[in-house]
C-alpha cells in the first residue's frame, strides 16, 4: 500500500514507501535516495517515475498526469485522460494518421505558471524508441485542452462535450498521479492549481464508440475540433 510520511525535524524531507522494500527519500523537490527490491535498473527507474516523481515535482508547480498526450498541428498539446481501459493509449497512437503526433503514452507532466504547459520530454518506457518525442523538439507546449475519453456502445455517436469548471475540476484532480499522497501544503496547492486549470483550460468529454473501425473517424473529429 502506498503511503507518505513527512519526517521531523526536517519537514522538507519526505519518505515514501510504495511497498515493503521500495523506499524513496524526497528532499527539496528531488529524489535524493532510493532503495528498491528489484535488481533491474529499468524497473527501478519505472518505479521512480510514478508516485515518487509526482511528489517531488509538485512543489515546483509541476503535476504528473495519468494521461496520453497529443501534439496538434499548431504546436499545442492535448492531454487525454480517462478510466483504465478507456483507450487513451490506443487513441493517442492513432493520431499520426490525422496529421497529429503522440507526445506521451501514459504519463504527461504539466507545469502551471502563467499558463499550463505540457512537458513532453518525459521518459515513456511503454513507447518504442522511434515513437519518443524528439530530443530537439520544443521542451514545453501550450496545453490547449484536457479531454476525458468515455467509451460508449459500438453504435453510439461521436460527441465532444465542453465541460463547465465544476464538472471539469474532478477530472483534473482525479487524473493527477499520486495526489492522494500529498501532505497538507501540497494538497492545498494542488487543489488551487487544479481549480484554476478547470477554469482556464478548456476541458471536454469525448464520447467514442467501442469500435476500433471507427477510431480513425474519432481522431479526425478531434483534429477538426482543434484545427486553428
Amino acid at each position: 500500500m502506498e503511503r507518505i510520511v513527512a519526517t521531523a525535524p526536517d519537514p522538507a524531507t519526505i519518505r515514501l514507501t510504495l511497498a515493503p522494500g521500495d523506499r524513496f527519500e524526497i528532499r527539496d523537490g528531488e529524489i535524493v535516495r532510493t532503495r528498491v527490491r528489484t535488481a533491474d535498473p529499468a524497473t527501478a527507474v519505472q518505479l521512480a517515475l510514478g508516485a515518487p516523481a509526482a511528489v517531488a515535482l509538485a512543489p515546483r508547480g509541476i503535476y504528473l498526469f495519468h494521461a496520453s498526450g497529443i501534439r496538434l498541428a499548431d504546436g499545442g498539446a492535448i492531454a487525454l485522460t480517462g478510466a483504465s481501459g478507456a483507450g487513451k493509449s490506443t487513441f493517442a497512437a492513432a493520431t499520426a494518421r490525422a496529421g497529429l503526433a503522440c507526445l506521451a503514452d501514459d504519463q504527461l507532466p504539466v507545469a502551471f505558471a502563467a499558463a499550463a504547459l505540457a512537458l513532453p520530454h518525459w521518459p515513456q518506457p511503454k513507447l518504442p524508441a522511434a515513437a519518443h518525442y524528439p530530443q530537439a523538439a520544443p521542451p514545453a507546449l501550450p496545453l490547449r485542452a484536457l479531454i476525458a475519453l468515455a467509451l460508449a456502445a459500438p453504435d453510439a455517436a461521436l460527441h465532444l462535450e465542453p465541460l463547465p469548471p465544476a464538472a471539469a475540476l474532478p477530472l483534473w484532480i482525479g487524473a493527477t498521479v499520486a495526489a492522494r499522497l500529498f501532505d497538507g501544503a501540497r494538497l492545498a496547492a494542488h487543489f488551487d492549481r487544479m481549480t484554476e486549470a478547470a477554469r482556464t483550460v478548456p476541458t471536454f468529454r469525448l464520447t467514442i464508440p467501442r469500435d476500433h473501425d471507427r477510431l480513425p473517424a474519432a481522431v479526425a473529429h478531434l483534429a477538426r475540433a482543434f484545427d486553428g
